[in-house]
């Protein structure tokens, strides 16, 4: 269900009801405020009759009959309205209290009242015309203490009033001045509600949270109706439901309403002790009203309708059921203000809202103005919260302000800074403070420049002026700067002297500059500042310091002027700046207080600023600029050296050639900085090109003996640079530096190297290729067996015989490209010579192509003995390779085979015994019976693998004489042993030699039974 609003602002104190018209009013929850309105609401909508202002909180209302409407505020008054009236002005008001008013009855042209005065007040309703009037009839004080109700039985005529003194006061009305009080003492912590039962009975609502009931005739007592179900705090009104009948017209039970502070509503059937049921109204609930029942009401609806309001301002309105229980469809209303708050949080607040907002004095409007600020997307809504908040003085919205500062929109930040000034219009440096912590620059630049106008407002200004030396942002710096200068224009050198103290580093030159343009870098002050300056460690407040020191002497500015266009471009930038000085064109030789502060620089302990001063000294011809530029070349930080290489070429031209500083910079070819050795390569080219191609010459063999890679590819540049156009002994020279290239560590010169020679001797390739092969670098010989295989295939014999020679080559890569070369054609592969020379490679790989390769060759008496060799190496593929490769070309060679057999490696050993098999060669037969019969125990015995190898080979072999051995086999431990056992006696078994077939039918192997039984079918 949507929520609902009433026009009230107030914190609701008290509530009256007649007919169809509800009334309201409580206090304005706002500091300086007293005034506030009573509202006169409409049934059903609770639309507004009028808004009655009062100049102090409501604190009790009630109507006569639905005509009046009478208000009791906090200052003693007693306010009287036509409930048809516009409400505008009260038709009457009358001081009848000294202090607040508590509570109202009225009742037949009267109407009680009593007070914090302890004051019970009779006064009569009188109509002047229309308007009407208020008459005291009689005053009473009941109590020292404050009285907080008074109820009226009409029945009776009794009245009864207490309040803090925990005591109920009853007298009858028609006597109020001089009647008995009966004095009955009820309940704790004083009484807040009374209720005359109409029996004799009061029930006072107290403010431990108890329901008392008392007697009015008899002996005086009391009786705690509530016990444990009473209020968690104190009551605040009582009210008995409307006296109904039944339908055979009995009169139904009457219930009894208690409102609580703690926000509950009990119904309570007096006369039983049943609990009261228990409905929530909402915190700080402060009073009830009844709306009597309508005659042709719905039975749910019999009761009438209950209003609850509550200080937290709700207006809680139910139907009461003829029982005199509220229904389950209770409504509630909240505030004007709740409403524009509901607006602010939903993001649907306007202008009006705004406006609403800004007129109201609670916190709550305040904090509603501060969400808008500081949540609300739209920024022309944040900015005319900030106005809105300035305007109206919000001093608890400094906070939110200062955050607003931070905004992401200019204008808001802008309207957040105004708003701040106007509400410490009498300390406007405390907005200024809070604008120098925004994160935008743009406020903090503000706040900057207005902190010089509030010098005499405030000491703390330069400590202001002197944090924001150091402001994240370069303006904010710059004029704070700027500020401080300003605070004392007269105060000389020492005011920058802080300045460059505290601030950053380009405040430290803005400082530098300001010294200049003020013409103080002549004083002692401010050369002393310039020396401090040039040990910077930022280069721009040393660039600065440097040349500020030099614009004081115009001699040196004008020769260093016409040193050149460089000098001279950084002389206009800082004349620009405002430095008079650094402007000077002519002028005579500079006297040696002149070159003073050169030679601060130069003992400075920054390197750059020293070379800045040598670079000056040696522009202008000082000798004295050799030695600084030697001592600087040393210097272990790798941006000196590298300034160092870069001029020192233009300083010894200027110098007249001096030739220490020539050998240091070809000292600095080998630096560690490849661009140090890069600027020293540059400044040795700019000084040989006078001397002309064998001047860079001279340089590129210089270059050529470095220890860096980068510098000797340059050096071969200047030798391909003039190789081309050389003649005679420089064309030799040049031919000599590429051929040693060759043999360079660094691949990219040594392939530089080989290009230029290959161009070179394009027509000649036989030169280069010599060169090539002859090289250390294996890169440089595979490229030669590369271009010799080109070479080899247009039938040169001088490549062919290279290629034979790169066979045995050192490196693998070498040799085998040079023997697969030399082997791609199918004649060429039945050569021996090329697979001789790849059998005698050093390199292991190649010997293995080449005993791949000897299987093919036409005539092996050239490979024998090389293969007997090989033979008897301990490297096994190399043994393999060699005896098979005997065993095609040589197969009957005894003596191979003998060292073969004789070999201290079984598996040369079996690996012969398996190539006799395979050609039934009985010279297997003892070796391998030899291998085989090594008994288990003895430590030499063949692996399994071998001596089933073996077992296989001596089966090939089928020699007859082996009948018996194959026989012992069949009871070997090994079932493939065993297996080929059987396979060799099923072939050496011949006609008549059946008997061993036949027993080894009886094995218990499947596999040397079939083998038995494959023999005797033969």
């Amino acid at each position: 269900m949507a929520k609902q609003y009433a026009p009230h602002i107030e914190r609701l104190l008290t509530a009256a009801a007649s007919g169809k018209l509800l009334a309201v009013g409580g206090r304005r929850d706002a500091v300086g405020i007293t005034d506030s309105s009573v509202h006169l609401l409409q049934l059903p909508k609770l639309n507004a009759r009028f808004s009655a202002p009062l100049d102090d909180a409501a604190t009790a209302l009630a109507f006569y009959g639905d005509d009046l409407l009478l208000a009791g505020t906090a200052k003693g008054d007693l306010a009287i309205w036509r409930t048809n009236g516009d409400g505008k002005t009260p038709d009457g008001q009358l001081a009848v209290h000294t202090s607040a008013v508590r509570a109202l009855v009225a009742s037949d042209s009267q109407v009680l009242s009593v007070g914090d005065d302890g004051v019970l007040a009779l006064h009569a309703i009188e109509m002047d015309g229309d308007r009407p009037r208020l008459h005291e009839q009689a005053k009473r004080r009941l109590s020292e203490q404050q009285l907080r109700t008074v109820a009226l039985d009409a029945a009776s005529g009794s009245v009864a009033a207490a309040g803090a003194d925990n005591t109920i006061y009853v007298l009858p009305l028609a006597q109020l001045g001089d009647a008995e009080l009966r004095v009955m003492p009820c309940g704790e912590r004083g009484i807040f509600a009374l209720a005359f039962t109409g029996d004799g009975r009061i029930v006072a609502g107290c403010g431990d949270g108890s329901i008392r009931v008392c007697f009015l005739e008899g002996a005086i007592d009391e009786e705690n109706r509530s016990s444990d179900a009473a209020h968690q705090g104190p009551i605040r009104s009582l009210l008995f439901s409307a006296a109904l009948n039944d339908e055979q017209g009995r009169p139904l039970p009457r219930r009894l309403f208690s409102l609580g502070e703690d926000g509950e509503l009990k119904v309570w059937t007096l006369d039983q002790r049943r609990k009261p049921r228990t409905v929530p109204i909402g915190r700080n609930a402060s009073a009830l009203a009844l709306f009597e029942p309508l005659p042709q009401a719905k039975p749910e609806q019999r009761g009438g309708l209950l209003v609850a309001v509550t200080e937290n301002r709700l207006i809680w309105l139910s139907p009461v059921d003829q029982n005199g229980n509220p229904s389950g469809n209770a409504e509630t209303w909240h505030s004007r203000l709740q409403r524009l708050l509901d607006e602010v949080k939903a993001n649907r607040s306007s202008s009006a809202t705004l406006d609403a907002l800004a007129q109201l004095a609670e916190d709550e409007a305040r904090e509603g103005l501060e969400y808008i600020l500081g949540q609300d997307s739209r920024p022309g809504q944040r900015i005319e919260a900030a106005q809105k908040l300035g305007n109206g003085q919000r001093r608890r919205s400094q906070p939110t302000l200062a955050k607003a500062l931070n905004d992401d929109h200019v204008g808001v930040r802008k309207a957040a800074l105004k708003a701040l000034e106007q509400i410490d219009a009498e300390t406007p440096l405390h907005a200024l403070q809070l604008a120098l912590g925004s994160r935008h620059p743009d406020i903090r630049l503000d706040a900057v420049q207005r902190l010089t106008a509030l010098r005499q407002a405030s000491p703390l200004v330069p400590r202001l002026l002197n944090e924001r030396l150091n402001d994240a942002d370069a303006n904010v710096r710059e004029s704070a700067l700027d500020g401080l200068l300003a605070l004392d224009p007269e105060a000389g050198v020492a005011p920058l002297r802080g300045a460059f103290e505290r601030g950053s580093a380009d405040i430290r030159r803005a400082v530098l500059i300001r010294l200049g343009r003020r013409q103080l870098n002549a004083t002692p002050q401010g050369r002393q500042l310039l020396g401090q300056a040039i040990n910077d460690d930022t280069f721009a407040v040393r660039h600065a310091a440097f040349w500020i020191a030099v614009a004081v002497h115009p001699a040196l500015v004008a020769n260093l002027r016409a040193s050149g266009a460089d000098i001279a471009k950084i002389l206009d930038e800082y004349a620009a700046l405002g430095i008079e000085g650094a402007a000077t064109t002519t002028g005579t030789a500079p006297t040696e207080p002149d070159l003073e502060p050169l030679f601060t620089a130069l003992v400075c302990r920054q390197p750059d600023m020293a070379l800045q001063s040598v670079l000056c000294l040696s522009w202008l011809g000082d000798d004295r600029a050799s030695g600084a530029l030697l001592q600087l070349s040393r210097e272990p930080e790798v941006g000196t050296r590298r300034l160092v290489a870069r001029f020192m070429a233009n300083a010894i031209i200027n110098l007249a050639g001096d030739r220490r500083l020539r050998l240091r910079l070809q000292w600095l070819l080998n630096d560690d900085d490849a661009q140090v050795r890069a600027e020293a390569f540059d400044g040795l080219t700019k000084l040989a090109e006078p001397e002309g191609p064998a001047g860079e010459i001279d340089l590129a063999e210089l270059a050529l003996r470095t220890q860096a890679g980068d510098i000797r590819t340059r050096a071969l540049q200047l030798l391909v640079k003039h190789g081309a156009t050389a003649q005679n002994e420089l064309a030799t020279r040049i031919d000599g530096l590429l051929g040693h290239a060759l043999d360079d560590e660094a691949e990219d010169v040594r392939r530089e190297a080989m290009r230029t020679l290959w161009a070179w001797h394009s027509k000649r390739p036989e030169t280069t290729l010599r060169r090539a092969v002859a090289s250390v670098h294996p890169d440089v010989r595979r490229w030669a067996v590369d271009e010799l295989t080109r070479q080899a295939r247009q039938s040169r014999a001088w490549a062919r015989e290279l290629l034979i020679e790169r066979v045995g080559d050192s490196a693998a890569e070498v040799g085998l490209a040079a023997y697969e070369a030399l082997t791609k054609e199918d004649a060429d592969k039945k050569r021996a010579n090329y697979h001789l020379a790849a059998l005698n490679s050093p390199a292991a790989e190649v010997r293995l192509a080449g005993l791949k390769g000897a299987l093919e060759a036409s005539d092996p008496a050239p490979l024998r003995n090389r293969l007997i060799e090989l033979l008897q190496t301990e490297e096994a593929p190399q043994f393999l390779a060699a005896i098979e490769a005997l065993d095609k070309l040589l197969p009957n060679d005894a003596q191979a085979f003998a060292l073969a057999f004789d070999s201290p490696f079984y598996l040369l050993r079996v690996r012969a015994g398996e190539l006799c098999g395979k050609r039934r060669d009985s010279r297997a037969v003892g070796p391998m019976r030899a291998l085989l019969s090594i008994p288990k125990t003895d430590r030499d015995r063949p692996s399994e693998a071998l001596r089933q190898r073996a077992a296989s080979a001596l089966a090939d072999v089928g020699d007859s004489a082996s009948i018996p051995f194959f026989t012992t086999l069949l009871r070997d431990d090994d079932p493939l042993v065993r297996e080929h056992g059987a396979r060799g006696l099923a072939a050496a078994c011949q006609n008549g030699n059946e008997q061993p077939l036949v027993a080894a039918l009886a094995h218990a192997d499947l596999a040397v039974r079939s083998w038995a039984a494959d023999g005797l079918s033969k």
